[in-house]
């Protein structure tokens, strides 16, 4: 599961992230943000868990989030006060927040991982960057960006970089998600690749929290 936020403004409708976080990330509200999302993956883990579903759930951080000096003790705090499993809540961060200080961002990320939270790289493919250098960091999953799966079975070409990059990704010791799958033929084709997960729309769209639960409910 990855947490998704949406503004539902009562003038201007239903609000996407990639329009406010960019906003948001020029204040300091993107901390009290990020924490009120965790708060609520953390409650959701825990309701879950209530019902015999242990399911990690997934939640963006920022570059800001990253390199703030408080954010690795809050954090800590939230999850020790929590009393659920730490493993059940995981970090997605993109290629270019790592850029923004590639040293402080292994540093950060490290932390992390020691005190046992798993990192996901988002978007991958988006940038520049190769598997080889992004093997310095502490990654534990690489997800394929979706605009590569959007045409996959028109385009040779990118299929055959879709297949390439989740075999090197799992020579390198990452698992790999597949982002954007809508279709069973996408889904047969990237399993064949070898992928860990596919996520997207042949699963289901992106669903409130009541009505995850009866999701989960009825078909797991």
């Amino acid at each position: 599961l990855e947490a998704l936020t949406r503004w539902r403004h009562p003038e201007k409708g239903e609000i996407y992230p990639d329009v406010f976080i960019p906003l948001v990330e020029e204040t300091k509200l993107i901390h009290v943000l990020t924490f009120w999302v965790l708060e609520n993956a953390i409650n959701m883990a825990r309701d879950l868990m209530k019902k015999g579903k242990k399911v990690p759930i997934s939640i963006n951080v920022s570059a800001k989030n990253l390199f703030d000096p408080t954010f690795f003790d809050n954090v800590v705090k939230i999850i020790n006060k929590s009393r659920i499993p730490v493993d059940l809540i995981e970090f997605e961060i993109t290629e270019s927040t790592l850029m923004v200080n590639p040293e402080k961002s292994k540093e950060m990320l490290q932390k992390f991982v020691d005190f046992g939270i798993k990192i996901y790289l988002d978007d991958f493919g988006s940038g520049y960057s190769s598997l080889a250098y992004l093997g310095q960091y502490p990654l534990n999953y690489i997800k394929i960006d979706r605009l590569f799966i959007q045409k996959l079975n028109e385009d040779k070409t990118m299929s055959t970089i879709v297949d390439s990059t989740i075999k090197l990704s799992k020579s390198l010791g990452y698992e790999v998600v597949v982002e954007g799958v809508e279709t069973k033929e996408v889904y047969d084709l990237v399993t064949e690749y070898g992928t860990d997960y596919v996520q997207g729309y042949f699963y289901s769209k992106p669903l409130k929290e009541k009505d995850l639960i009866t999701f989960i409910n009825n078909n797991y």
